[in-house]
């Protein structure tokens, strides 16, 4: 049988991590389980440890954020012999066939090098959250099938441009062969980038529907609404666009994005101190990127505002 582990990454969300470690414990297929505490301020990894003593639980003891965190479930799962790896949200919980569908498809078609899930809303199982990805040639990523009621046409296994992080299942070769996240994008991006990393390296890509998830929406870093998210997505974005785009188009490409991000600070908040602080967290990632500063976002109380 596959040695399979699945890597859940939890910070300050003690109760989705929970119920996400619940729902693997009931695969069909059997998973090593990998919680990495990501320095939680709550008692996180007391809980998790109280109520799942049988699973791996890594205490990081700080914030690397997603790619970090992750990467040291992967490091660990690579370790330990893992045939398929399976990073996942911790807001995610799992049809009860979910791994097995995965790893018998991944089997059965050994030009597959990494697959996501059909990934609908907890709230409303009947709502596409990602069916496939997309890349326009502006840059920007979607979720095929976001928002939209679930179809016939998201019932069909399909290549994908790339796969959302919150349900991400590889073979460990694909991992040895493009790496790991990078960490300098620390939140955001770090999914696509490795997706696009993935195919430059010749790597296949596939969304499989017979595999089911649903996404709750973590309330990590405030929201997408927040003033923390607009920092990472208007840095990450430039960073993004310079890995994988020739040099001319990154001046166009990049221009467009930091509009895009300013038009966005705009678009979601209201006049006032909370437009104010988007507007700061967009100048910041811009600042960030042409320092070169990535990774965690800088320290002080110029970054503490943007909370």
């Amino acid at each position: 049988m596959q040695r399979i582990f699945t890597i859940v990454l939890n910070w300050n969300g003690k109760s989705d991590t929970l119920t996400c470690i619940e729902s693997l414990q009931k695969q069909t297929h059997p998973t090593t389980i990998i919680c990495v505490d990501n320095g939680s301020g709550d008692d996180s990894a007391a809980a998790i440890r109280a109520r799942f003593p049988a699973i791996t639980l890594i205490e990081t003891g700080s914030n690397l954020g997603y790619a970090g965190g992750n990467n040291v479930g992967i490091r660990h799962a690579l370790a330990s012999d893992a045939d398929f790896i399976f990073v996942l949200n911790n807001d995610i919980t799992l049809e009860p066939d979910c791994i097995e569908v995965l790893a018998n498809e991944l089997t059965a078609h050994p030009d597959i090098d990494a697959a996501a899930p059909k990934t609908v809303f907890s709230n409303d199982p009947h709502m596409i959250y990602f069916a496939g990805g997309h890349i326009s040639a502006d840059g920007h990523t979607h979720h095929i099938g976001y928002g939209d009621v679930n179809k016939p046409e998201y019932e069909v296994a399909s290549p994908t441009e790339w796969i959302t992080g919150c349900a991400l299942f590889a073979r460990r070769e694909t991992f040895e062969r493009v790496g790991l996240f990078d960490e300098r994008f620390f939140l955001l991006f770090e999914d696509s980038d490795w997706s696009l990393r993935a195919r430059h390296a010749g790597c296949q890509l596939h969304y499989l529907p017979a595999a089911r998830v649903r996404h709750a929406g973590s309330a990590s870093f405030g929201g997408k609404r927040s003033p923390l998210y607009q920092y990472y997505r208007t840095r990450n974005s430039l960073l993004w666009i310079e890995r994988h785009f020739s040099f001319p188009k990154c001046i166009y490409l990049g221009a467009r994005m930091i509009a895009d991000s300013w038009q966005r600070s705009k678009r979601l908040s209201d006049p006032g101190p909370e437009r104010a602080r988007m507007r700061s967290a967009t100048v910041a990632g811009v600042r960030d990127y042409a320092m070169r500063r990535f990774g965690c976002g800088p320290p002080g109380p110029s970054f503490s505002q943007l909370s």
